[in-house]
């Protein structure tokens, strides 16, 4: 029996398209996510926009992102592109969500197993929503500093990005660097006040999410000169524009789940400063990628102590934690030694939050040495959780074909040996019989 590749659903936000023309970082993950995923062989379904492009097979209801087209309803076109995916559930082996919190409400009436990728929180308001589904699907934090405690998670994932993409330019150009949403959360102001008491001029790129205060605060204090207002860049652009900055001021004012931008100026050898909160601790190694700063003082400080950093070991910092392929392998890897991969993890997660009580605990062991033939009891359970407790036939019969014995043994037992090995009670004789008689 040949087993087939594994059959994911990516469902992508419909606000940009995948991969986004300049700014949308779930969806630049979505993308550097899928291609992994196919390259590795599995068989990848992208729920995204209509202009998306992919190497994955695309399905589409929204003709564009609705950031891109103010015509269309994002309301409306988000829910088309949510019913879209789950109406066609059973056509999948694991689903693995990027939109946020609304696919959670349709998990519960689908067989198949939903893993999400928490992107941060907006704010508290939105917990609800992941507190009523944790357990019952299975969530992947993108930073240690964005674990809420309330919650559940089979792993940490850092993002990462295409390190080829980005080249380490030896002589560092002589301006500062905003790379962001021009919004308060993003210390827009903040960047402009350090670069003035730097001494040196000011690029500030991305778009503009917050009009008032863009408006209010930042537009009066572009000058074309020491200030200058460029706009959201392109990955065309990106790589030299970040390469080419003295540092990049990253002075959020908000617990920062992740931060593209941050990874990717240090893969271009570009120091960052960074206020020391949210995942900025995890991302820049202090002293070696950048610095980490509390004030504004303590930001201009470190402009100076950039000239001094190397910049090819400020990319050495980044070069392997960061890569796409680290990333990806974290999210599928499955061998001996390695970690379950996705579909072991949801699965596993739903199985225990439900039957933990009842059913084989995960990780036991306690009756792997009572059978003479030497079945691999934990492994009949196990195929027999994806035939029984969730009805997912193609996984159960795939993973039954790959597991080495042979199920004559069982079927001619008198079942005495593995009859009280369970020090929970399980009846591991009549499980391992109806098993074999309906997978074998």
């Amino acid at each position: 029996m040949t087993a087939s590749p594994l059959r994911v659903a990516l469902l992508a936000p419909i606000s940009w398209r995948v991969p986004p023309r300049h700014y949308g970082p779930w969806e630049q993950f979505v993308s550097l996510l899928a291609e992994g995923l196919v390259r590795r062989g599995i068989d990848v379904t992208l729920f995204a926009t209509a202009d998306s492009l992919t190497s994955a097979r695309l399905v589409a209801t929204a003709p564009s992102g609705y950031s891109e087209d103010p015509t269309l309803d994002p309301k409306v076109w988000e829910s088309l592109h949510i019913a879209t995916l789950f109406e066609r559930a059973g056509e999948f082996d694991i689903i693995h969500n990027s939109f946020d919190f609304l696919p959670l409400t349709y998990s519960g009436l689908v067989g198949t197993p939903v893993v999400t990728t928490i992107h941060g929180f907006s704010s508290e308001r939105i917990l609800p929503a992941y507190a009523a589904y944790d357990g019952r699907t299975s969530y992947v934090a993108i930073s240690e500093a964005d674990r809420h405690p309330g919650l559940h998670y089979v792993a940490t994932i850092h993002h990462g990005i295409d390190m080829a993409a980005f080249q380490v330019r030896s002589t560092p150009g002589e301006y500062l660097l905003f790379f962001g949403r021009i919004h308060p959360d993003k210390g827009t102001v903040a960047a402009i006040e350090v670069a003035e008491q730097a001494g040196l001029p000011l690029v500030m790129a991305g778009i503009v999410q917050d009009e008032a205060y863009f408006e209010d605060h930042v537009k009066p204090r572009v000058d074309g000169v020491r200030v200058r207002y460029i706009g959201p860049v392109g990955p065309e652009a990106r790589g030299a524009l970040l390469g080419g900055a003295r540092a990049l001021l990253h002075l959020i004012e908000f617990e920062e789940p992740f931060g593209f931008s941050v990874v990717e100026a240090m893969a271009c050898g570009t120091p960052v400063i960074a206020h020391a909160r949210g995942s900025m601790p995890e991302i820049v190694r202090e002293g070696v990628g950048g610095y980490l700063v509390r004030s504004l003082d303590e930001a201009v400080a470190a402009v100076g102590a950039c000239g001094s950093l190397d910049r090819l070991a400020v990319r050495a910092s980044v070069e392997r934690r960061f890569d796409v392929e680290r990333m990806v392998d974290e999210y599928v890897e499955a061998s001996g030694s390695g970690p379950p991969d996705l579909v072991d993890l949801a699965l596993l997660a739903r199985y225990e939050s439900r039957h933990a009580s009842t059913t084989c605990v995960v990780g036991c062991g306690d009756c792997l040495d009572s059978c003479p033939a030497g079945v691999s009891i934990s492994d009949v359970m196990r195929t027999r959780m994806y035939a029984r407790d969730y009805g997912i036939p193609t996984i159960a019969a795939r993973e039954y074909a790959n597991v080495a014995f042979d199920a004559g043994a069982c079927l001619q037992c008198s079942g005495a040996p593995c009859a009280n090995a369970c020090p929970r009670g399980i009846p591991i004789a009549a499980w391992n019989r109806e098993t074999h008689a309906l997978l074998g």
